[in-house]
């Protein structure tokens, strides 16, 4: 990740960030509260307050299928993020696609979006998948995380 946390983020807000650009992969709730008790954030509903502010500013996603949470940049006014996640050597890639592309079909049914969650799971290049047809065609990848080997509850694969 070559990015550094924004001037004026609150110091709290500042410390759970760095603390996920510094371990350079998708962490889980549990692993993120290990990792700040060294910070003195010992309190889950602190935690989760200061990531979902984090969210908001679009410092931070969580990755719903992995139960994890990845430091990012924010999108472009109008993009939509995705990610990208090998189910075979856990790298999360991210990118953006113009959100309309993405909502479209379900607004044109009078669906109103409130927000987006794009994750598509698969196989990464090194690991012989190749990526998703379309997927760096006018829009570029940027590695975002890998996530550790450790089995998480509810990710299916894991043994």
């Amino acid at each position: 990740m070559s990015f550094v946390v924004p001037e004026g983020l609150p110091r709290r807000q500042a410390q759970v960030l760095n603390c996920l650009i510094d371990e350079g992969r998708a962490m889980t709730f549990k692993e993120l509260m290990e990792a700040l008790r060294g910070v003195g954030l010992t309190s889950d509903g602190q935690v989760f307050k200061l990531l979902k502010a984090l969210k908001e500013r679009g410092l931070v996603q969580r990755i719903e299928t992995l139960l994890a949470y990845v430091a990012c940049r924010p999108c472009p006014p109008g993009e939509a993020a995705g990610y990208a996640i090998c189910d075979d050597c856990r790298t999360i890639w991210r990118f953006t696609l113009p959100q309309e592309a993405v909502t479209r079909v379900a607004d044109s049914r009078g669906f109103t979006t409130g927000g987006l969650t794009l994750e598509l799971h698969g196989s990464c290049v090194d690991c012989g998948g190749g990526l998703p047809e379309g997927l760096g065609q006018g829009s570029e990848l940027e590695f975002v995380a890998g996530f550790d080997a450790r089995p998480v509850a509810g990710f299916e694969g894991d043994e």
